[in-house]
């Protein structure tokens, strides 16, 4: 009698639990973005290209578990891809929980994009953008042959931020912990390069991270930082006559910092990121720089002009039995217009010159004019 008692009790609160989970949970929710682009290239001298492209496509799926839980997945898809014919990237870009207290804070578990400057969050959100080509640095369809991933942390796996009031102010804030870069590949036969599973970190470091900002009325800015410790540049110490791991697991700290305001019909962002690599060898450094700025302005409701300047400046220098010094300066003046056609349809036109200057043993330059047109839809 007692043991059907309790059998009785225990199945009214799974039923009441599993009811009140049903009453707060909410359908799933799924939505995305895609950006396709046609673009025309000239780099002077070399060669001339003109492509369409599907450049950018986001899948989300987010589902309200709870009061105050949210789950949310983000499928990625880059330069029209094709795994049969080998074309662009695909990646499983988030996966996470988020409790949601208030406000004041919010607690992130799962694999996410961490809060970075003022874009890092939100560049796949390309109806909101109004470039076709982002800022170098936050522009995934370049990862091919830009480094992207030094520059701004793409992944980590615990954040808490929130917005605190402050009288006429708000401070915003956010912290985060991830794995180091020092992640598992597969090499090319399929099986991974480090004799354990892909997809996990190799050493017992960390990244860690976060932002402090403040907002007043329609002007929003902030400071940025990350530190981890990288083997990215491990078996170029033999190669140069230093001591085997010299380069292992050096300290690599980023530092950014943001700017935006609304005034009137204009609108201004900039932002600012520096790269530093702390090896404690005279006879190697390493430096990166990254900032751009833009000024637009919105002659009607539904149409947006800019202009703006990205600039890129990368430092490498090796001093042994050779002397080896690489100064990459890549500058980038663009402008263009973003016309919505409806709430969820945003035409595009871009049009930038990108002067590439290459300082070494043989320095040299070259100039390239782009102009590109998209459609850039929420679905």
């Amino acid at each position: 009698m007692i043991m059907k008692k309790i059998k009785i009790t225990f199945f009214a609160l799974w039923f009441a639990v599993n009811l009140s989970a049903q009453v707060e949970e909410g359908p799933i929710k799924i939505f995305g973005y895609f950006q396709t682009t046609f673009t025309y290239l000239n780099t002077y001298q070399i060669q001339t290209t003109s492509s369409f492209s599907m450049q950018q496509m986001n899948m989300f799926f987010q589902k309200d578990l709870a009061e105050g839980w949210t789950a949310l997945t983000n499928f990625q898809f880059i330069n029209s891809f094709s795994s049969e014919r080998f074309w662009g990237n695909f990646n499983l870009e988030e996966v996470w929980v988020r409790y949601r207290l208030n406000q004041q804070l919010n607690i992130k578990a799962g694999l996410q994009t961490p809060i970075f400057n003022n874009l890092n969050e939100i560049n796949n959100r390309t109806p909101l953008l109004p470039y076709i080509i982002r800022p170098l640095a936050y522009e995934t369809s370049f990862s091919e042959f830009i480094n992207v991933e030094e520059y701004v942390p793409n992944r980590t796996f615990l954040q808490m931020y929130g917005i605190i009031p402050a009288g006429n102010f708000k401070i915003d804030y956010a912290l985060h912990l991830g794995n180091s870069p020092n992640i598992s590949s597969k090499n090319l036969f399929g099986t991974p390069a480090h004799s354990n599973q892909s997809g996990v970190d190799t050493t017992a470091t960390f990244s860690y991270g976060g932002r402090l900002g403040l907002r007043f009325g329609d002007i929003k800015s902030g400071f940025s930082f990350t530190y981890d410790r990288t083997n990215l540049f491990k078996g170029l110490d033999t190669a140069i006559g230093l001591p085997k791991n010299t380069f292992e697991e050096i300290p690599r700290l980023r530092y950014g910092a943001d700017l935006s305001f609304h005034w009137n019909r204009f609108y201004f962002e900039s932002e600012l990121i520096h790269v530093i690599y702390d090896d404690d060898v005279d006879i190697f450094d390493k430096d990166k720089q990254f900032y751009y700025g833009t000024l637009g302005y919105n002659i009607f409701d539904n149409l947006f002009i800019f202009g703006s300047i990205w600039y890129i400046k990368e430092d490498y220098y090796i001093k042994s039995i050779f002397l080896f010094e690489n100064d990459v300066k890549i500058r980038v003046y663009n402008a263009g217009l973003a016309y919505d056609f409806t709430e969820r349809i945003r035409l595009k036109l871009h049009a930038a010159t990108v002067d590439i200057d290459v300082l070494n043993d043989r320095s040299q330059s070259n100039e390239s004019f782009y102009i590109a047109t998209a459609i850039s839809v929420f679905f």
